[in-house]
């Protein structure tokens, strides 16, 4: 699905206001990511974003915008709090895991380190997902004793969720991360993550 940034003298324009939820919601073409972009100044930038500055200036270095009313439409920028990845994340509809679960899994394991694609078949995850758990490489805030990743070449495909690649593939079009930063977030190649960001892998 293509889409396409809108160059206008004002912004304010491309927005309705929802009486109910105080959302501005965007009248504008939508990214497949359902988010809305804005052509100012001779680039395309992410609408929130936009206003976000307008209101309460540049986003702190290593934080990202979160949509407190889960309304990837909306450009209210008193509906966007900026925050660290892992709260965005655990704050996303749908994440089966919190900080608190993940901590549970981390001790379980410790205490019996069992094969981990039975472990993981517990919790309903695969065992890909299971192991970046287990060695931090996701959800590495939540905290709990953490497990030692065997040294060896690294395994250059190893197979991400589909809500890691929807998560790698939001924060690599929102900016402020590399793709060889997310290969070595997620524990895969470089290659890899390319491809990811490409479409030509789940």
């Amino acid at each position: 699905m293509c889409y396409h940034g809108y160059m206008v003298h004002d912004p304010h324009s491309l927005y309705k206001v929802d009486p109910e939820t105080s959302c501005w919601v965007w009248l504008r073409t939508l990214s497949p990511q359902g988010r809305a972009r804005l052509w100012r100044k001779g680039y395309s930038q992410l609408a929130a974003h936009y206003f976000y500055i307008e209101k309460h200036g540049p986003v702190p270095k290593g934080l990202e915008l979160d949509h407190l009313c889960q309304n990837k439409a909306c450009v209210n920028p008193g509906h966007l709090e900026a925050v660290p990845h892992h709260v965005n994340v655990w704050r996303a509809p749908g994440t089966k895991l919190t900080p608190e679960k993940v901590v549970e899994i981390r001790q379980t394991y410790a205490a019996d380190p069992i094969d981990q694609t039975v472990f993981a078949a517990r919790y309903g995850l695969k065992r890909a997902h299971m192991n970046l758990i287990l060695t931090g490489r996701c959800w590495k805030h939540a905290g709990g004793p953490l497990t030692r990743v065997p040294k060896g070449p690294r395994q250059p495909f190893i197979k991400m969720t589909h809500l890691q690649v929807r998560e790698a593939r939001a924060r690599y079009e929102a900016g402020g991360v590399t793709q060889k930063g997310l290969a070595e977030e997620y524990g895969v190649s470089p290659r890899h993550m390319h491809d990811i960001l490409k479409g030509k892998h789940r």
